[in-house]
């Protein structure tokens, strides 16, 4: 089950996509509502932490619904409290079925799924009709490798989860055949690792490794085996870089060549898994040995924590920074023939984004500006003209969105997460499932802090699940319970627990329902039949009144109709529910144009000029002509 959510997560764009994660998000709560209704779940009693994690959580998702009160679109704010509810459904779902009997098989499940997305990941570059491009992805015009993701950066920090795992099996595993199999996939995520030409990746990569290091029991074959998969995995990216077509992702001249390098690299890999066999083996089976350099358990994860916040601390360090990760952009990268370049440079926007949600935060440092709504900071103050939803770093993001209290909440869940996996992973005794659920979490949390991956669904899942895997290895067998009670009673305890399940996966319902019907009717459009388009757009607002986009596009239809009233009315409840978005003001402005109002439509225009001043310009100032020629 594990491999497949993740699998089937990856292959639909990461589960980016609304409806796919809100529709997997629903499936979980409503699962776990079952579960505990039939007696199936819960099948043990998570630590005591677990606790932290809900209280964490609740609070999140209550501050997030009271932010309602001054965000600037409910829609938005709606969508990312749908989705701090998914992600605490898929934590409980996975907690209360996953005991000390499985976990095991569960960590295995997430190994094996990561891994056989970068086989179709390098699969889709070789032969690029392995899977489709849609309309987007044809837009990209990239040589970073993307699919099946849509997003370079998400599918390098999943290779290095995959790696991480990878390594983390083929040092400890008690069977010579297994950890030779799991060194033998490493050298696949490297060379994936390498076509998104991420350079967060290699830094997520290499903080991974540390903690596979610090973490692992027989430290000697570690070093070996890291050493091994770096050399093979060189050798294999040299015959990658020497082949264009391939480095570029221009066509499949010379795929044979880097296939048969990628497969020599694997074999090599799994003969430096079976030649290690004896390696370090008196350190593995616990006894002493004073050639191998051992670390008590504080010491483990004093180094794991402390890797962890010195690479926080310099992103903090980083985004304080004026000119940060180089606020000119990425031109250095794209100006070069060789992709590979942006591995010597770190330029990029990301001290732009991240000035601009400390911008935000110091206007609001107690609550935000509301979960989803950075996108409106960045279009009124930003340094760049470009389309910028996030801020490419959860902590910043939060920060900017939710305040000090926002984030307060989702350190409290994370911190309980992260006392449960202790626990798990002291319990565990050191498995390498252990190391890898590990090691895979603290990828995750690092490309958090600078990209906005935890908005890719199936990174998320991967990264959280392993954590709560780790954590499920500490759970206790005490927590059976039956359907009845022994009276032939239902639980009060079960039936709130049932009821809420429900009620939070009834929450995904509305932003499905809504979206499914706005795309409908962009469909009826391109076909022509504007009236039935109109109906599916009055749809999506009977499911979801609260958002503005159905508003936005019925109020385009009208207009398209000739019913400027009609229009008018919906655009001005657009403008009411999302009162930043500058599209609804334009939308105003070309309704008042057609209605004879110049006075309005330049009014309309000129507040849209303010909410995004540099992608829409002078429009605000434009001469009467310019405007007849802009509006339609």
């Amino acid at each position: 089950m594990a491999a497949a959510l993740v699998s089937f997560l990856a292959l639909k764009d990461a589960g980016y996509d609304i409806v796919v994660r809100q529709e997997v998000f629903l499936v979980a709560w409503w699962a776990l509502a079952l579960g505990v209704a039939f007696g199936v779940l819960p099948r043990a009693s998570p630590h005591a932490s677990y606790r932290l994690v809900i209280c964490g959580l609740l609070a999140a998702v209550s501050f997030g619904a009271l932010s309602l009160i001054w965000t600037g679109s409910a829609e938005l704010t709606i969508d990312e409290i749908a989705r701090d509810l998914g992600y605490a459904g898929l934590i409980c779902l996975v907690w209360l079925s996953v005991g000390r009997d499985t976990w095991r098989a569960a960590a295995c499940g997430l190994f094996v799924g990561a891994m056989a997305v970068c086989v179709l990941a390098l699969g889709s570059r070789l032969s690029p009709n392995v899977l489709p491009l849609d309309q987007f992805d044809l837009t990209l015009q990239t040589p970073r490798l993307f699919q099946p993701f849509g997003y370079w950066n998400a599918l390098a920090t999943w290779s290095a989860m995959a790696v991480v795992m990878s390594l983390a099996w083929s040092v400890d595993a008690r069977r010579t055949q297994t950890r030779a199999a799991a060194l033998a996939f490493a050298p696949i995520g490297f060379i994936v690792l390498y076509l998104t030409y991420s350079r967060g990746g290699v830094v997520e990569l290499a903080i991974g490794l540390a903690v596979v290091l610090a973490l692992c029991r027989n430290r000697t074959r570690a070093g070996v085996h890291v050493l091994g998969v770096s050399m093979t995995s060189a050798a294999a990216i040299l015959v990658v870089r020497s082949q264009g077509e391939i480095a570029q992702g221009a066509g499949d001249d010379g795929a044979l060549l880097v296939a048969g390098a990628s497969l020599v690299a694997a074999g090599t890999c799994w003969a430096i898994g079976r030649a290690t066999r004896r390696l370090g083996i008196r350190a593995e089976s616990g006894t002493k040995n004073r050639h191998v350099p051992r670390l008590g358990r504080r010491s483990r994860f004093a180094a794991v924590a402390a890797a962890v916040g010195l690479a926080v601390l310099a992103i903090l360090v980083v985004a304080a920074g004026r000119d940060g990760l180089g606020a000119r952009g990425d031109t250095a990268a794209f100006d070069s023939d060789d992709p590979a370049s942006r591995f010597t440079t770190v330029a990029g926007n990301r001290s732009a984004y991240w000035s601009e949600a400390l911008r935000a935060f110091g206007d609001q440092p107690l609550r935000g500006t509301g979960p989803g709504t950075f996108r409106y900071g960045w279009a009124k103050n930003g340094s760049e003209p470009e389309l910028v939803v996030d801020a490419h770093s959860m902590p910043l993001e939060l920060l900017a969105e939710r305040g000090l209290l926002g984030l307060l909440a989702f350190v409290v869940a994370f911190v309980g997460l992260a006392v449960a996996a202790r626990h798990g992973f002291l319990k565990a005794a050191g498995e390498p499932a252990a190391v890898a659920m590990a090691g895979s979490f603290v990828v995750y949390l690092i490309s958090t802090s600078i990209d906005w991956i935890w908005e890719a669904t199936a990174v998320t899942v991967l990264g959280l699940g392993s954590v709560v895997v780790l954590a499920a290895a500490g759970s206790d067998h005490r927590f059976r319970r039956e359907r009845l009670g022994s009276r032939g009673r239902w639980s009060p305890a079960l039936i709130a627990i049932a009821a809420a399940s429900i009620a939070a996966g009834a929450v995904q319902i509305p932003g499905v329902v809504a979206t499914e019907h706005v795309r409908d009717a962009q469909v009826l459009v391109h076909a022509g039949d504007l009236e039935a388009a109109q109906e599916a757009a009055t749809d999506a607002i009977t499911a979801a009144p609260w958002t503005a986009s159905p508003f936005a596009a019925r109020g385009e239809l009208e207009l398209r109709l000739g019913d400027l009233s009609a229009a008018r009315r919906s655009a001005l409840t657009a403008v009411e529910h999302e009162s930043e978005e500058p599209a609804h003001r334009l939308l105003l402005a070309r309704i008042a144009f057609e209605q004879g109002d110049e006075i309005e439509a330049h009014k309309q225009l000129t507040i849209a000029r303010e909410l995004a001043p540099l992608t829409l310009g002078g429009v605000g100032n434009a001469s009467e002509e310019l405007q007849e020629r802009l509006l339609p």
